[in-house]
């Protein structure tokens, strides 16, 4: 309660959010790391360091392969844009016209 008698709200610091640690490749190696480093103090079994590193190295394949799609796609789409606006005195620039036969 305030002095003159009415309730005060209390102010909370916001909760930050954390991303997660596993979306991105640093995440993945930085948790390969917390893992390899708990079984060094003999809090993990070896083999289950082994099972979690195994299955930490698919995610990151996995988040590796979905960035080299993106970077197709954005390839394509610069590559299909580049085409159709390149020309030379008003006429559009053929495969031919840049590999002359020879």
């Amino acid at each position: 309660m305030s002095t003159n008698g009415e309730a005060t709200e209390v102010i909370r610091p916001k909760r930050r959010r954390k991303k997660n640690p596993l979306a991105t490749q640093r995440g993945v190696l930085a948790e390969m790391a917390r893992t390899y480093r708990a079984m060094k103090r003999w809090q993990l079994a070896p083999e289950e360091c082994r099972s979690r590193i195994w299955c930490l190295e698919k995610i990151g394949q996995r988040i590796e392969q979905m960035a080299l799609e993106e970077v197709h796609q954005q390839l394509a789409a610069l590559s299909a844009t580049a085409n159709a606006h390149v020309t030379i005195n008003g006429e559009p620039i053929t495969d031919r016209c840049l590999n002359p036969p020879g």
